[in-house]
C-alpha cells in the first residue's frame, strides 16, 4: 500500500506543503490533515483511508499536510488545481477534513471549489464559530459532521445543529456522534477510516 506520487513543495514564504496522490477516475477525494499533521497521518491513517476509498470506487485521492492554519488557501489550492488540470471530462470533487483541516475545508470551500460531499471530523467549534456559520450559508455540499463523544467540541454540537437548521444554511448537513471516541480517535483507527466512506456514496 503506497501512494502513486508524493511530493514536497516549499513556497516562497517558507510554507511546506506535502501531499500524496492515488490516481484513479474523475471522482476526486481530497483529504486534509489536522493542524501539524502530515499527508500520511498517524499510523498512516490518511494513506489507509485513501487506499480504502480507491479500492471501493476507483476514485482519485489527494492527501494534504497541514503545517499552517491557512495552508489550504496558501498552498493546497495550487496542488489541487494542477492535479485537476490533468483530468479530462467532468470531475466530481468531495472532501474529508480532520480537526483544523475540516475547518479550513469548510471555510474556503465555496470560495474555490464546489464539493459534492464533505466529511468534517472533530472540527473545532470553540474558535471562529461565526466563520463556520457564515460558510454554511455558502457551501451547498452534502455535509456529514462527525464528533467523538469525548472531543472538546462535543458540548457545542447544539450550536452547530442550530446553524444547520437555519433557513440561511445552504448545505444539506447532519451530525453524527461516535461514542467513546476522543479528538484523535485513539484506539479506534478502523472506525475513523470507515468515516470516509460517506465521501464516495
Amino acid at each position: 500500500m503506497r501512494f502513486d506520487q508524493t511530493r514536497t513543495v516549499i513556497l516562497p514564504d517558507g510554507l511546506k506543503v506535502e501531499f500524496g496522490v492515488i490516481n484513479g477516475n474523475n471522482q476526486v477525494i481530497i483529504i486534509k490533515a489536522g493542524a501539524g499533521g502530515s499527508y500520511m497521518g498517524h499510523e498512516d491513517k490518511y494513506l489507509k483511508m485513501a487506499a480504502m476509498l480507491h479500492e471501493a470506487s476507483g476514485c482519485s485521492v489527494i492527501c494534504l499536510s497541514n503545517y499552517a492554519m491557512d495552508s489550504f488557501e496558501r498552498g493546497d489550492l495550487a496542488v489541487i488545481r494542477d492535479f485537476l488540470a490533468g483530468k479530462d471530462g467532468e470531475i466530481e470533487l468531495s472532501f474529508i477534513g480532520n480537526s483544523n483541516g475540516a475547518t479550513q475545508g469548510l471555510i474556503t470551500a465555496s470560495m474555490f471549489f464546489e464539493f459534492r460531499r464533505m466529511v468534517l471530523i472533530n472540527m473545532p467549534l470553540m474558535l471562529n464559530f461565526h466563520k463556520i456559520k457564515e460558510a454554511l450559508t455558502r457551501v451547498k455540499s452534502e455535509i456529514r459532521f462527525v464528533y467523538g463523544a469525548k472531543d472538546p467540541s462535543y458540548g457545542y454540537i447544539p450550536y452547530l445543529q442550530n446553524a444547520c437548521e437555519q433557513e440561511t444554511c445552504a448545505a444539506c448537513a447532519d451530525v453524527e456522534t461516535v461514542h467513546g471516541a476522543n479528538h484523535n480517535f485513539e484506539g479506534m483507527l478502523e472506525i475513523f477510516l470507515d468515516l470516509g466512506r460517506f465521501a464516495v456514496k
